[in-house]
């Protein structure tokens, strides 16, 4: 059976129409969640220019509590495939976004399912928080640093330490 995705070409060829469309849909309160899987999820968003990037990291920080929930998978696998170029300069916009997604309350909840013993380390990777604390790795900043980690990156990953408590 073949799945149709009608949205998937439009993301990948227009995507400043297609993240304004997304813009537009929820200023009428009518939140596309469907259509922002489809965006993020997108090949094409490895190949984005720097400014579609951070205007899509700057979009998504803007979301609703509501919206954010039921995306942040997506959210954080799109923060994920493309953690070393969001961390390039200029840092805020992924900056943002982080705080964001670090302070939602459901951003440590996984999305895989167990039968029998739990797997805390699969679980904890799944999660939303976990695919963001995948990109910290990513962070160049990492290999030019001589005598220690950078102190930005080191406060980041206390953040995600104290989630939960």
């Amino acid at each position: 059976m073949e799945e149709r995705q009608p949205l998937a070409g439009l993301a990948a060829v227009k995507p400043v129409r297609f993240l304004r469309a997304l813009v537009l849909a929820e200023k009428r309160g009518e939140p596309a969640i469907g259509a922002w899987e489809t965006f993020l999820n997108a090949e094409a968003r490895q190949k984005d220019r720097p400014r579609l990037m951070w205007g899509i990291a700057r979009r998504a920080a803007r979301l609703s509590t509501d919206v954010l929930a039921q995306i942040a998978g997506p959210v954080s696998n799109w923060i994920f495939r493309l953690g070393t170029r969001l961390q390039q300069e200029p840092r805020e916009p992924f900056e943002v976004l982080w705080s964001t997604l670090r302070d939602h309350p459901g951003a440590a909840a996984s999305g895989v399912i167990s039968y029998g013993a739990i797997d805390w380390a699969n679980h904890a990777l799944n999660s939303p928080i976990g695919k963001v604390a995948q990109a910290l790795m990513k962070d160049e900043s990492l290999e030019s640093s001589t005598g220690g980690f950078p102190r930005r990156w080191l406060c980041k990953l206390e953040s995600l330490l104290s989630i939960g408590r």
